[in-house]
């Protein structure tokens, strides 16, 4: 089975994921990302991303390090 690339995007990044998705023949995904006071991010994926390769674009590292947690934990 071959595994879909699939990009997100962060809230200050989506002009970039677009670039990159246009690149590569497809759309960004959809995604919605909520926003909490103490700086955290919680990403609600609106499609299937299982068996995929995902990439998420953010304009801020520490927003990274927080969304791979939020995978890390689970």
């Amino acid at each position: 089975m071959e595994r879909k690339a699939k990009i997100f995007s962060g809230t200050g990044s989506q002009y970039l994921s677009e670039k990159i998705t246009r690149q590569f023949g497809n759309t960004p995904g959809k995604i919605t990302i909520q926003h909490f006071s103490d700086g955290e991010i919680q990403p609600v994926f609106q499609e299937s991303i299982r068996g995929d390769m995902v990439f998420f674009s953010s304009k801020h590292v520490l927003s990274c390090r927080k969304f791979a947690g939020t995978f890390i934990n689970d």
